[in-house]
């Protein structure tokens, strides 16, 4: 506790996350499984703006697999053939942009191609909210995607996806983020160009 104290105090912070994250990497069991370093780790990098570091730490295949699954199961929900839409497709289309948004960081505001007429006419209709936060997400802009959570943060709960929306809103951060990190690495290695 004493020396992590001091790593957050002093003036590199950067020093102390490579030995911590080979700690963190020494006693995790699983990578499934976080252990009580794990915050310690992640508080260091980011501290030390070493984010990708803190996402090695946080990032495990299964989780990537679970939501490639996930997007297959929900897309087959969406584009079953169907006259009338039912309410299990309405809450999968919501699910589908929210988990679209998270594994692939994108939006299309068109429902899957296949989907029948019936079906992308009633999603487009129903599922107003969350095509809003597609296309804040799409936008880049943080500000205007947590407006549109805030906005409409109760029909989120009362669907019981504000923690996906949540997740979706953490995605962007992180996307941003990486954008910012390769281009900051671009600019130190070839400086501006005019």
């Amino acid at each position: 506790m004493m020396m992590m104290t001091k790593l957050w105090s002093s003036e590199n912070p950067l020093r102390g996350v490579a030995p911590l994250l080979a700690a963190v990497h020494k006693v995790q069991v699983s990578t499934k499984r976080l252990t009580a370093l794990h915050p310690d780790c992640l508080q260091l990098c980011l501290l030390a703006k070493c984010s990708k570091a803190g996402f090695s730490v946080l990032s495990d295949d299964d989780i990537l697999e679970r939501f490639q699954k996930a997007l297959e199961l929900l897309y087959n929900v969406v584009t079953a053939p169907m006259h009338v839409v039912n309410a299990i497709a309405l809450e999968a289309y919501k699910k589908y942009i929210l988990v679209t948004l998270i594994h692939s960081g994108q939006f299309s505001i068109s429902p899957p191609k296949c989907a029948s007429t019936t079906a992308k006419n009633s999603f487009k209709t129903w599922s107003t909210p969350y095509i809003d936060v597609g296309m804040r997400y799409n936008d880049g802009k943080i500000s205007e995607l947590e407006a549109v959570v805030v906005a409409n943060s109760s029909d989120f709960e009362k669907d019981k996806n504000l923690g996906l929306v949540k997740q979706a809103v953490s995605s962007l951060y992180k996307r941003n983020s990486e954008v910012l990190d390769l281009v900051a690495s671009r600019y130190s290695q070839h400086g501006p160009t005019c």
